[in-house]
């Protein structure tokens, strides 16, 4: 268990930390027990899956100690050993990346050995880029306030009743700290009500809407964005989202690039409550925002566009007609994505642009490990068989392909019903009113009254996938016949 829990753990290192975490355990100050060392080194030659023979707890224990006797024991301890190791690696790293954070300690530090001169030095740098280089950094603003607690906390050391002692420094950048993460969080508990029905209690919430309008707030971006998006979020009134939005645009490089992305994220949630109510104007909002995430290199996570974000935006821009720039994105952004993922889309984007023949090629390329999205995609199949019937309905060729196709359909999802128990009457559905679409419109036996009768089930029955198209696509044959 102890060494399956350490395999677990290594296989977060990349191959660059791997050469680190090595240098790590080489340092006798750092680690005194060489043994972690050839351990670490033995088992790393199974990475980055960590799995085989080769790390069977007996083999790693003749690595380490050739010629001994097997003692369990001691590898579990090794294990834990090194787990520990790891540990205090990743907390070095992740220190190392605050600068601001330990340049206060170390001038603390300094104050207390009384290196004054030293300690002015780096106090007087943190303090240039805490309140003036960084002003905008709301990711700051507890460090703005640790400041002052230091600078309080040494005057009152000092003992020198007439210095003042930072209060109102102590005081504005607490205030500062609590204004902002209490209107983010609130921002965030009214978005999460919308989907669990949560009920949160955020008192004070007015009374910070109300200071945050006057001076010295009124040019914190960061705050201000918030306050506007509270406003939005439990009025629904759309003004204030526009004010959230000129403060996005017109102030990108200005607010702080840790925060953007959860500002981003609440912006989204705002054009999506819309999009519910049916508000239309908000796909081309909704299309902005994701278009000022791509801008500022931000759609990415840890180099992976997350399926779902990338579905919806190729969907909102195939709703908005915005082929070309779509064309543009799916190849610009192909590695940032499974291949499955890449070729669905691109599939979406050439049965739009009517381009049908490459949509069948397309969905053949791809293979979809999700039981789900392989069934969106014959259901695309299927439209498309169906349009390129309708294209060349002289070509018997299109007829027989189609009608296997809904064939092979519902095979396979009688195959998966198992699987699909909330999905498989919506699909089944579909190829049955396909194939009497297909049916009752063929040129030796149309039948206006029957397809008519048709429009009526597919609009009365309940679960049916792609009924829009279905009821579309009936009417269209309806009226070309007439």
């Amino acid at each position: 268990m102890q060494l399956a829990k350490l395999f677990k753990h290594l296989k977060r290192l990349n191959t660059e930390e791997q050469k680190l975490f090595e240098r790590w355990l080489s340092s006798p100050f750092l680690c005194r027990n060489t043994a972690l060392l050839t351990m670490f080194q033995f088992v790393r030659r199974s990475a980055p899956e960590y799995q085989g023979r080769r790390l069977d707890s007996k083999n790693i224990y003749s690595a380490l100690f050739p010629g001994k006797p097997y003692k369990e024991v001691r590898i579990k301890q090794l294990s834990g050993f090194l787990l520990k190791q790891l540990y205090a690696f990743w907390l070095y790293q992740e220190q190392a990346k605050h600068q601001d954070r330990r340049d206060i300690e170390l001038w603390s530090m300094l104050h207390a050995q009384k290196l004054d001169l030293e300690s002015n030095r780096i106090k007087d740098k943190s303090e240039r880029q805490l309140f003036v280089q960084l002003l905008q950094n709301d990711s700051a603003n507890l460090l703005r306030h640790q400041f002052a607690q230091a600078q309080h906390q040494q005057i009152l050391e000092l003992g020198k009743r007439d210095q003042e002692p930072k209060l109102q420094t102590l005081n504005d950048t607490l205030d500062r700290f609590y204004f902002f993460e209490k209107l983010k969080h609130y921002s965030k508990a009214l978005i999460q009500r919308k989907f669990s029905k949560q009920e949160y209690n955020f008192p004070l919430i007015d009374g910070v809407l109300d200071t945050v309008r006057k001076e010295p707030y009124q040019n914190l971006y960061g705050l201000q964005f918030y306050a506007y998006a509270v406003q939005a979020l439990k009025s629904q009134e759309d003004q204030h989202y526009y004010r959230m939005k000129e403060i996005l645009f017109k102030h990108t490089a200005e607010l702080d690039t840790k925060e953007l992305p959860e500002m981003l994220l609440v912006a989204r949630n705002y054009c999506i409550q819309q999009l519910n109510n049916r508000e239309s104007n908000f796909m081309t909002e909704l299309f902005e925002i994701y278009q000022l995430e791509i801008d500022e290199d931000m759609i990415e996570v840890e180099g992976q566009i997350p399926t779902a974000t990338y579905k919806n935006i190729a969907t909102l821009s195939l709703l908005l007609k915005r082929y070309d720039w779509l064309e543009n994105f799916l190849h610009e952004y192909k590695s940032s994505v499974k291949e499955s993922s890449y070729f669905f889309n691109l599939a979406l984007l050439r049965f739009s642009q009517q381009r049908y023949e490459e949509v069948i090629d397309l969905f053949e390329q791809a293979e979809y490990e999700e039981v789900l999205m392989n069934l969106s995609a014959k259901a695309w199949q299927l439209k498309t068989h169906f349009e390129l019937w309708l294209k060349y309905p002289e070509d018997f060729e299109y007829e027989e392909r189609l009608e296997s196709f809904i064939t092979a359909f519902t095979t396979f999802l009688n195959r998966k019903k198992s699987r699909l128990p909330q999905h498989y009457l919506f699909y089944l559905n579909l190829g049955k009113f396909a194939r009497e679409m297909l049916r009752y419109s063929r040129a030796y036996q149309f039948d206006a009254d029957e397809l008519q009768k048709l429009v009526l089930r597919v609009k009365d029955t309940e679960s049916v996938a792609e009924r829009d198209w279905l009821v579309k696509k009936i009417r269209d044959l309806m009226l070309k016949s007439g």
